[in-house]
């Protein structure tokens, strides 16, 4: 029996009305749509998500099937050595016509006789793992004799019981010969069966990956549409000076036209960061695998963790070393070896003649009574015996030697498909981990820019104020740190999302994230 276990070190409650602030920097974040009714919320982290993600994921049941299957054909395998026992009982008789005699001179036809037979087998036949084969065996026969008299009585023989107990080897001394050979089909099926939990293992790491990184994609969208808030309110506070000048006379027409105008953008703007934010809640929705049928498809998600920076140690060498190791492509690959080295030394195996040594021994007894044919036989008595070689040679042996062929083959293919997994592995590990380097860098790079154009928007700011600047420009201003919040917004949830994919990358995932793979075997 092959179970596996998805343990988690975790406490986690899914609903309640827990609003959850995401802020970035000052400003106000994510508010309803207008125009929506208002929904429930769901303030869930990225821990609770890839639980309830792992819980209903539908790919990751259809894969846990499969080690069921693998081990179901590890049990058939063992079938083959399973002992069968056998018999019969034949009950039968034979009446003969006598034939015709003289008696006298005259033709006289003898009277005719029966014969009767009862007889019962038992017997255990097998194999054996070493490439012998045993047969038992334990017959009795009851036979009886009725013979008609020509003149007087008819005649009855007194009935006779015979038995035999017998034993019979076999056992292969070329082809077939051994553990490593008979037991073939068994390893093989036992290494199919880990191949099939590598490869759960590996959906459920994709599994994880693809839950966080929509849950950064979910951060992203809100964070963005708060900074896309706050721009609108800076055009709208703008638009509100300069409708107040207007109206006492110290402005015009043109410096109100052209802050509606901004106003106006960053309206649209915010609509469609609206709209980007549902779009990613759908997205998360749907690699947790929420049905759109459950209660709380309709619950607006609310992420309990931030787009912060954390510091993640990366070294190439290290992380190349972990994923040759720990990834599960990488153990199939490897266990495809093995299955292809069994092959192929098994139908090496097939290629020499077949010679067999074979021996049986047995007991007999012929007794006027079934009790008196049991005793007898222990006695061992009456034995029997045979021993000898058996053998052939295949003349020509092409199909052994085209299974060999395609054998040496198929383990030349499952070796080079591990160097191309290596090559690609290593490929992978370095994109991953210079994703993480440069979305770093990018972050702090993208932070010295928001800061310089927060002190830029607000020295415009004050020009405006003592009538040195235009709308046009202080709008313009507000454009550019409301950029340089959402690129370094961008950068932070990239790096986040770089260091999932580095730790998919280097087979770590699963336990980054406290989560057991375990796999009990027999």
């Amino acid at each position: 029996m092959v179970y596996h276990r998805i343990r988690r070190t975790l406490g986690w409650v899914i609903g309640g009305a827990c609003v959850v602030a995401v802020q970035f920097m000052c400003g106000p974040t994510y508010s309803d749509l207008e125009d929506e009714p208002v929904r429930a919320e769901m303030s869930l982290t990225r821990a609770q998500c890839v639980a309830v993600a792992l819980r209903n994921n539908l790919n990751i049941k259809v894969s846990q099937i499969d080690p069921l299957k693998a081990d179901a054909n590890v049990t058939q395998a063992w079938g083959t050595y399973d002992p069968q026992v056998s018999g019969n009982f034949t009950v039968a008789e034979d009446k003969q016509p006598g034939g015709l005699i003289d008696v006298q001179g005259l033709p006289i036809r003898a009277p005719s006789s029966t014969a009767e037979h009862v007889r019962g087998q038992v017997g255990l036949q097998g194999q054996i793992p070493t490439g012998a084969s045993y047969d038992m065996s334990y017959d009795s026969t009851r036979f009886g004799y009725h013979a008609g008299a020509l003149f007087g009585e008819e005649e009855d023989l007194p009935a006779e019981y015979t038995g035999q107990v017998r034993l019979q080897l076999t056992q292969s001394l070329l082809r077939g010969l051994g553990l490593d050979v008979n037991l073939t089909q068994i390893r093989t099926a036992a290494a199919n069966k880990e191949v099939s939990e590598f490869d759960l293992k590996r959906v459920l790491m994709q599994t994880v990956a693809d839950v966080q990184s929509a849950y950064w994609e979910l951060v992203f969208a809100r964070e963005d549409l708060g900074v896309k808030n706050r721009s609108l309110e800076v055009a709208r506070d703008l638009l509100q000076r300069n409708q107040r000048k207007f109206a006492l006379g110290d402005g015009s027409q043109f410096l109100v036209d052209e802050a509606e105008a901004g106003v106006a953008t960053r309206e649209a703007e915010t609509i469609a960061a609206r709209a980007a934010v549902r779009d990613a809640e759908d997205e998360l929705k749907r690699v947790m695998n929420m049905s759109d049928t459950e209660e709380y498809w309709g619950a607006e998600i609310v992420p309990a963790d931030q787009a912060e920076m954390v510091e993640r140690i990366v070294d190439l060498d290290e992380e190349i070393r972990l994923a040759r190791n720990l990834r599960p492509e990488v153990m199939q690959t490897k266990k495809n070896i093995e299955i292809a080295e069994m092959n192929e030394s098994y139908e090496r195996n097939q290629l020499l003649p077949q010679l067999d040594v074979f021996g049986s021994y047995g007991f007999n007894s012929r007794e006027p009574t079934y009790h008196r044919e049991i005793e007898y036989m222990t006695r061992a008595d009456d034995y029997s015996y045979s021993y000898g070689l058996t053998g052939s040679i295949p003349i020509g042996n092409r199909a052994a030697k085209g299974r060999r062929i395609i054998a040496e083959y198929d383990l030349k293919q499952a070796k080079l498909r591990l160097k191309v997994l290596e090559r690609d592995i290593g490929v992978e590990v370095r994109r991953a981990v210079r994703s993480v380097a440069t979305n770093r860098r990018l972050t702090g790079a993208n932070r010295t820019t928001r800061e310089l154009r927060r002190k830029t928007l607000e020295d415009e700011q004050t020009r405006f104020e003592i009538g040195l600047s235009t709308s046009y420009r202080v709008l313009e201003k507000v454009e550019d740190l409301a950029q340089a919040r959402s690129n370094e917004l961008r950068a932070i949830v990239d790096y986040r999302k770089a260091i999932v994919a580095l730790d998919l990358a280097d087979g770590t995932i699963l336990t980054k994230n406290n989560i057991e793979f375990v796999s009990d075997n027999i």
